[in-house]
């Protein structure tokens, strides 16, 4: 092995032991949390006296998914990361299947500012758990780690992707798994300016992953509507969209519709258009026409409404009949 190769070498176990720590790290100071300011804070008899306004649904708001979180890194990804230590194809492979796990930290993010401020207000209460159960961090502190985690996930998988590339080893499996913490990052932005959506009742949270984002040309009820509308796993929601005055800003969005993916009909049309209608007698339109903005933007949102809808049949065939293994087309 030539110097060149041995240094690339060198510092990609010193990444992946580095990645292994850290991880133990964090799933420590989660544990201050979870194990620690969550649990106290359900105790039926608590050893500091719980504020009467955080009895009821602002607790519950400070800690929001963290145990999921906690749980995810301590019983699956810290082994992951172990068992997969000297196998980066592997490793990699590992790491893009917890994809769905990783969408978890969107929910989390976004309610930070929330979290941190009803912890400020109560300042004096979590310093006194602190104290009492002889906690080496903060909650305030705390709060924040997940964010700077994600962080370090992306420098670390960029850098173990480098030094593949340097080695001429599987360095695309590992890629993948850089792209997917990316657009965790992405996913958190995109939804930061829905939780506060006007006049939408459910959980935004609910609806899985954020697949797609657009404009759409909409008709129904005899009016040609200019949506912004969002693609779930779950669910297609459309909304007003209203940009803001603040060149920085975040635009704000106004629910006007959705629509069940298990109860989504989907049909091409002639003239770049396709319909859609739903069989959820809820639903307050029985058929819409849509088209998109440019054909681009046209074409995008028939491949991804044909990829959901497949995926729907698919698992729908493996509920009905476990051992059918043949993939069928959903032709739209």
């Amino acid at each position: 092995m030539d110097t060149r190769n041995s240094v690339n070498l060198g510092k990609l176990e010193t990444t992946l032991t580095e990645l292994i720590a850290s991880e133990k790290i964090y799933v420590e100071k989660l544990s201050f949390i979870v194990e620690g300011y969550l649990q106290e804070f359900r105790k039926t008899t608590p050893l500091v006296p719980i504020p009467e306004d955080l009895k009821n649904h602002k607790g519950i708001v400070v800690f929001c998914n963290i145990e999921d979180i906690f749980y995810f890194h301590t019983e699956i990804f810290l082994q992951i990361l172990t068992k997969y230590r000297h196998c980066t194809l592997e490793l990699g492979k590992a790491i893009v299947r917890c994809d769905a796990e990783f969408q978890r930290y969107a929910k989390y993010c976004n309610n930070i500012p929330t979290a941190e401020h009803i912890v400020k207000t109560h300042d004096n209460y979590f310093r006194a758990v602190q104290e009492k159960l002889n906690l080496k961090w903060q909650l305030r502190t705390l709060l924040h780690i997940p964010t700077q985690r994600l962080e370090e996930y992306k420098e670390m998988t960029s850098d173990i992707v480098a030094r593949l590339q340097a080695l001429n080893g599987d360095w695309e499996t590992m890629e993948e798994a850089h792209d997917m913490i990316v657009n965790v990052g992405k996913h958190i932005y995109e939804l930061s300016a829905l939780v506060d959506m006007k006049n939408y009742e459910g959980d935004i949270y609910d609806n899985g992953k954020l697949l797609y984002h657009e404009y759409l040309y909409c008709e129904y009820g005899g009016k040609i509507h200019l949506h912004y509308v969002f693609l779930f796993h779950r669910l297609m929601v459309f909304t007003d969209k209203v940009k803001s005055k603040d060149k920085n800003g975040m635009p704000c969005y106004t629910f006007c519709l959705e629509i069940p993916m298990n109860r989504i009909v989907v049909k091409e049309l002639l003239r770049r258009r396709f319909s859609l209608s739903s069989t959820d007698s809820k639903c307050t339109f029985t058929r819409m026409t849509c088209h998109g903005r440019t054909m681009e933007v046209h074409n995008t949102w028939l491949i991804h409404l044909r990829r959901q809808l497949q995926i729907q049949a698919e698992l729908i065939d493996c509920l009905v009949n476990p051992t059918y293994g043949n993939v069928r087309e959903v032709a739209i």
